[in-house]
């Protein structure tokens, strides 16, 4: 059998965590406005505490005792329509990661255009959002081209393997919000 490899250290998979969780920050001061306040922010820490931090725990010790990956954990630990849990669990992480690819293929663009008009390069940043009727080619491009962009990244950094690629990158970006938090606030 070969060996795995795993995180070289806890920081890694603290890293990890906070990009992931930084994906609440995305429209959520959007969504408690528009859906009630304080109300929906006892009910999103509610969900939060009963199913967004303990789903995923669980199914990491699964993962740890059986040495399997989503789809063999649940059939192996003899779970009624185990396979069928691995599966659902895995499309469900597939459609987030295709909304999340999408937003950052359109962060990515509008981080460009920022960036490109103190030098008399002046782009319209709503280019690559959908128009509200009809069809757009060349936002359709624009989407296609920068999300195939963040899924070649992506691939890029899941292939470098688990120390050099997975563990590496959270930790790259996480330090580079953080210095873009600090010129925000400056």
């Amino acid at each position: 059998m070969t060996q795995r490899e795993t995180f070289g250290s806890r920081f890694g998979g603290l890293a990890i965590g906070l990009a992931v969780g930084l994906g609440n920050v995305w429209r959520f001061s959007y969504m408690v406005g528009q859906f009630g306040g304080a109300a929906f922010i006892l009910l999103y820490l509610l969900i939060a505490a009963l199913v967004a931090v303990p789903a995923p725990m669980g199914e990491w010790s699964l993962g740890r005792h059986t040495r399997l990956g989503t789809l063999g954990e649940f059939h192996a630990l003899g779970v009624p329509g185990g396979k069928g849990v691995g599966c659902l669990l895995v499309m469900v992480t597939w459609s987030a990661v295709a909304y999340y690819t999408n937003a950052i293929g359109w962060v990515v663009y509008h981080a460009i255009t920022e960036l490109a008009a103190p030098f008399g390069r002046p782009f319209d940043a709503s280019q690559i959002l959908p128009p509200e009727t009809s069809f757009s080619a060349k936002s359709m491009g624009l989407q296609i081209g920068f999300t195939s962009m963040v899924l070649l990244t992506e691939a890029w950094v899941v292939l470098r393997g688990i120390r050099r690629g997975i563990e590496r990158a959270p930790m790259i970006l996480t330090a580079m919000l953080f210095v873009t938090l600090l010129i925000v606030i400056v």
